[in-house]
C-alpha cells in the first residue's frame, strides 16, 4: 500500500514516494533496463513530485495524474511496486561489474 508511512518518514511522505524515489534513483545510475513500452514511459516522464512544506518528498495524487494524462498510470505503479518488494528479497545491485563474481559461480554450476 502506497500510502502507507515511508521507510524513511523525515524525507518521504509515504511508501508510494519513496518507491518512485528508488525507480528514479536505479534509472539515474543505469541500474535499470526498461523495455520499449510508450505507455509505461509516458506515465514515468509525466509524474510529478514536489518537496511539501513539512519538507517530506510527495508524488502527484493518482487522481491528479490520471485526469492530466488522461489513464491510470498502472504501469509505472506496478514497476514502482516491484522495486520497492526487491529490497525483502534481493539486495539493490550496484553497477554490472559488481555481479561478475555470481556471474562466474553460475557459470562454473552450469559446465559440471
Amino acid at each position: 500500500n502506497g500510502g502507507r508511512k515511508a521507510g524513511n518518514p523525515k524525507r518521504f511522505l509515504n511508501t508510494r514516494a519513496q518507491a518512485f524515489w528508488k525507480l528514479r534513483k536505479r534509472l539515474e545510475c543505469g541500474q535499470l533496463a526498461l523495455p520499449e513500452d510508450e505507455k509505461l514511459s509516458d506515465e514515468l516522464c509525466s509524474i510529478r513530485w514536489r518537496v511539501n512544506s513539512s519538507g517530506l518528498v510527495q508524488i502527484e495524487p493518482k487522481d491528479r495524474l490520471r485526469a492530466r494524462i488522461g489513464r491510470s498510470c498502472d504501469r509505472a505503479d506496478a514497476l514502482a511496486a516491484a522495486l520497492w518488494a526487491e529490497k525483502a528479497v534481493v539486495p539493490t545491485v550496484g553497477p554490472i561489474g559488481m555481479l561478475k563474481p555470481w556471474h562466474e559461480s553460475m557459470t562454473r554450476m552450469m559446465e559440471r
